[in-house]
């Protein structure tokens, strides 16, 4: 049995009191979370034209000097690596705000009676966006990626 409809099944034994808290609870998050992603497309966008700007520099230092070339270029070359970065990081901003709208809906659904079954939970999620989503959620079991700068961090604070 698919984990959400065991959620769900779990919804429905809970008492409308206690069904308007989750919704709530979940609405907020939800909220929280489209703040949070309506921020980070505001500094995406910031650091693209930062980029631009610096790529351009890059390009016009060329003729004048190649060291500051060189130094501009590796400036775009490090916004590159952020601009990546917050893009990733909007691709979980994202898959909570769908979390928490789908326990939002899921919510209101069980307070309303509604029966779910396989194909209830397969129309919450377009299936063009279900293999993306999979691979963000695999992408995000990452363990010990850390480890390196832990053990650095640790390092200095003996030495």
């Amino acid at each position: 049995m698919p984990s959400g409809l065991v959620t769900y099944q779990r919804l429905q034994k809970m008492s409308k009191r206690a069904l308007n808290a989750v919704e709530e609870s979940h609405s907020q998050s939800r909220e929280r979370f489209n703040g949070a992603i309506n921020e980070l497309m505001a500094t995406l966008s910031r650091r693209e034209d930062d980029y631009s700007d610096a790529k351009q520099r890059a390009i016009e230092q060329r003729t004048n000097s190649i060291d500051k070339a060189v130094a501009e270029a590796l400036e775009a070359k490090m916004i590159r690596c952020e601009i990546l970065g917050l893009r990733s990081s909007l691709s979980l901003l994202r898959a909570n705000e769908f979390y928490h709208n789908a326990l939002v809906t899921m919510a209101r659904d069980a307070r309303l009676g509604i029966e779910y079954d396989h194909s209830k939970l397969d129309s919450l999620l377009p299936k063009e966006l279900r293999e993306p989503i999979m691979d963000a959620m695999r992408g995000l079991d990452m363990p010990g990626m850390l480890d390196p700068l832990i053990d650095e961090m640790t390092e200095e604070d003996g030495a």
